[in-house]
């Protein structure tokens, strides 16, 4: 036999050796073919990994900055990976940049794009590089050919250099200026407008025409003033400060200002002028009522009489026709009348108070003397007293009347006791009482005299000493009548003028008080079209964030922690426990995309790298939501100088909620909001369940889940889960599972949820036909407390509609149902 096979051998050992070759070649061949084959069965396609270099940066207005993303992708190493690149602006949602190239497993490419400087302004703004990358079928590539996408967030924060910084500090210090000037002219036309009742008292008709003419111009003037401030308010807050430059440059305020003061001067200038003739004429008024009486000196009563005249008719030209012709034909008279009625005053209460001392001088002696010779005394005034009296010359003549009445009655009783003495035989006798009354007159005098120059006043003209004469009566004769009949040769009588003063014109006039500008309140509506510059204010513009066509204030306070909570959806259970994390991630890419449509951005996948490399709040700027795709399977740890991060998909769902806390946490943290919206793939539902219960509902607004197993799995999904699927995930969501149990025996979380259920794929269960999504039965997929949305479908094909649930193009009604929710 053997040498048979030697001879054999021998003979055909070339055509052995290539037949073995030939075998061995076909059978890796094949074997190649039918591994790579099954696993693309088993979902293992194309993974797209990014990394942006810087994800944050920060950018003067003058300067520009690259950016640099690496990728790499995994696949069938036989297959050719075409992919597309493009950097986008995600506030114009304009594509800046795209380039085309090929990627293969084991090889990387580097994107690198060039930041341009904003036009103006600080604040932030989003670009993000996009990748969509497409297996091409071969001999030993077997793909899908669906589009495999990846994105990454940069966010850019401009800031103004020192230049620009000095030009805005320049622009709002004019702008305040502006704001000022306008405000007070506000307050200018308002006090105008207020007054108008009086300018028509005031003015002529044409000259009234004139001003109203005037103001309505300054009102329209001022309203395009206002107008212009607004755009500038617009503008300034909108950080546009080349435009607000501009219209600086161009503006009319200065000329407008100009015409509404020279309105206001002129007039001012009038109404000044009416005030100062009104008050000049209370004045005198006063003055002339002081001077209420003549006084014995004609001329200076007839002077008196001539300035009363002259203010009477000023008086009653202003009391009766104000007007500017009126106000400019008084202002002479009263320009000169007070100087006029204040010289005359000075001399007449003077000449009024000798009147007045004269009297009082004159009935103080005559009454000392007739208390000294008939012990009648009348009363009298001290010098002290007569110097400070408060009567005028009837009350002091009155006086003195009264005590001429009064020594009239003793000097009658003293003429009848003369009659009975035989004065006649002693004809010296009456010259001596004579001399003997002017020695009583003289002692009196000085007396009073000396008792004005011990009150340092100077005696009045009346105390001027004369010389006494030496008198000597016989004293057996009673001279006291004779004396008291001779007294009244000193007796002097009131002279009354002969006049009667010009009645005083009386004014019902009174000022008018303006209020200073810089007192008023601000009109509140004084031209309803425009709206009131107090809304107005140029303070420092907040930075602005940009995205999806629209520019706001950045959101800097707390309140905005409270509104647009961001997107997390988590993926479920992976059914190929070989495969990345990754292809469940993409799965959300549809979703993700077309939310943005809606509002929400799409910031592609988070990882708990973000924690530590980005600035904490820093998405939460931007009023506007965002989604993120996360994945619990991936675990960090820290080793030889910085984090590591790797996945793990062999545990329990309790230690899957752990590590969706700490994505929850990193998107609290990156977003600066309170809670997160999740929206849950099967198993995910079940993570977010569990971490409700461990941590509370604190964190989440509201949780979705689509196609989740609440009640477990069943029959042939749950025994041969664990085959192609991870053991411990499939133990827990066993329907007879102790975490099942555990979970549903407490309370649902006091927060909304919602369950989007698929059926339509019938499913043997113990004999009996069940309704489902090929995967969870629909009565396991509700959950009490939940809002139940029903997705018909169908299980017609190698994917089940479990999968499919995410395919929005299929089934736009789960889409439908996410918006509707989100909204809610």
């Amino acid at each position: 036999m053997n040498e048979v096979w030697q001879h054999f051998w021998g003979h055909h050992k070339k055509k052995l050796i290539a037949t073995i070759i030939s075998l061995i070649i076909l059978f890796f061949f094949f074997g190649t073919q039918i591994t790579l084959y099954l696993q693309f069965l088993v979902g293992n396609d194309i993974i797209i990994n990014l990394k942006a270099s810087p994800e944050e940066v920060t950018l003067l207005q003058s300067e520009t900055k690259n950016i640099q993303v690496d990728l790499s992708a995994t696949a069938n190493p036989f297959c050719e990976v075409l992919c597309t690149g493009l950097w986008k602006d995600i506030t114009s949602q304009k594509t800046l940049s795209q380039d085309q190239f090929s990627l293969r497993t084991g090889s990387g490419k580097q994107s690198t794009f060039t930041l341009p400087p904003p036009d103006e302004g600080e604040g932030y703004a989003l670009y993000r590089y996009e990748i969509k990358c497409q297996g091409q079928k071969a001999l030993l590539c077997h793909t899908s050919e669906i589009p495999t996408r990846a994105a990454t967030l940069i966010t850019v924060h401009y800031i103004l250099t020192d230049e620009q910084k000095k030009i805005k500090d320049q622009l709002q210090q004019t702008l305040n200026l502006q704001l000022q000037d306008l405000n007070q002219l506000e307050s200018t036309i308002e006090l105008i407008e207020t007054n108008l009742p009086l300018w028509h008292t005031l003015f002529t008709p044409s000259d009234l025409n004139s001003k109203l003419t005037q103001i309505n111009q300054a009102k329209s003037d001022l309203q395009i003033q206002q107008r212009s401030l607004e755009d500038l308010n617009a503008f300034w807050q909108q950080q546009q400060y080349t435009k607000v430059q501009k219209i600086i440059q161009a503006s009319t305020l200065e000329q407008t200002k100009t015409n509404i003061q020279t309105l206001w001067q002129n007039v001012n200038t009038t109404l000044t002028q009416y005030n100062l003739i009104v008050q000049t004429l209370n004045n005198l008024q006063q003055q002339l009522a002081n001077l209420n009486e003549p006084i014995s000196n004609q001329t200076l009563n007839d002077n008196l009489n001539n300035l009363i005249t002259k203010y009477n008719a000023v008086a009653t030209l202003i009391n009766t026709t104000p007007s500017e012709i009126s106000i400019t034909n008084a202002t002479p008279i009263t320009t000169t009348l007070p100087q006029d009625i204040t010289d005359i005053e000075k001399t007449f209460t003077q000449q009024r108070s000798n009147e007045i001392q004269e009297n009082e001088l004159q009935l103080a002696i005559s009454a000392h003397i007739l208390c000294t010779l008939s012990g009648t005394c009348f009363p009298s005034l001290t010098p002290l007293e007569i110097i400070n009296t408060t009567q005028n010359i009837n009350q002091s003549c009155q006086q003195k009347a009264q005590f001429n009445t009064t020594y009239s009655l003793i000097q009658k009783e003293m003429t009848q006791q003369a009659a009975t003495l035989n004065y006649a035989q002693n004809p010296a006798l009456s010259n001596n009482i004579s001399l003997y009354i002017h020695n009583l007159q003289q002692d009196i005098k000085e007396q009073y005299r000396t008792d004005f120059i011990n009150l340092n006043l100077p005696p009045p003209s009346t105390l001027e000493p004369e010389q006494k004469v030496a008198v000597s009566f016989n004293s057996t004769i009673n001279a006291t009548p004779l004396a008291i009949i001779q007294l009244a040769k000193t007796i002097t009588t009131c002279i009354t003028p002969n006049t009667t003063l010009i009645p005083i014109q009386n004014l019902s006039l009174s000022s008018i008080t303006i209020p200073t500008l810089n007192s008023l309140s601000l009109p509140s509506s004084l031209l309803p079209t425009v709206i009131p510059t107090s809304n107005i204010s140029f303070t420092d513009p907040q930075p602005r964030c940009c995205a999806l066509h629209s520019c706001t204030s950045c959101c800097t306070t707390n309140s905005c922690s409270n509104d647009n909570y961001p997107i997390l959806f988590i993926h479920g259970h992976a059914f190929n426990k070989d495969l990345s994390a990754e292809y469940s991630l993409n799965a959300f890419n549809p979703l993700q995309e077309k939310l943005e449509e809606q509002g929400y951005i799409n910031a592609g996948a988070i990882s708990l790298y973000t924690l530590k490399d980005t600035t904490p709040g820093i998405w939460g700027l931007f009023k506007t939501p965002i989604s993120l795709k996360g994945s619990y399977y991936y675990d960090m740890y820290f080793a030889q100088g910085g984090y590591k991060l790797v996945q793990q998909k062999s545990e329990h769902i309790d230690t899957y909620a752990v590590r969706l806390k700490e994505l929850i946490d990193t998107i609290k943290y990156k977003t600066g909001k309170t809670k997160v919206i999740i929206i849950a793939h099967s198993m995910g539902g079940l993570v977010a369940r569990d971490y409700l219960s461990i941590f509370g509902s604190d964190s989440i607004e509201k949780l979705i889940m689509i196609g989740t197993p609440n009640q477990g799995i069943v029959g042939n999904i749950a025994q041969y889960c664990d085959i192609i699927g991870e053991q411990r995930e499939c133990e827990d969501m066993n329907s007879n599972s102790l975490f099942i149990s555990k979970l549903n025996s407490q309370k649902p979380a006091p927060i909304p949820l919602y369950t989007i259920v698929g059926i339509g794929c019938p499913t043997t269960i113990e004999s009996q036909t069940q309704d489902g999504d090929g995967i969870v039965l629909k009565e396991n997929a509700q959950l009490e407390g939940a809002k139940t949305f029903f997705i018909k479908g169908s299980c017609d094909s190698l994917q089940t509609l479990h999968t499919q649930l995410l395919d929005i193009e299929k089934y736009p009604q789960v889409y439908t149902n996410l918006l509707q929710i989100l909204k809610e």
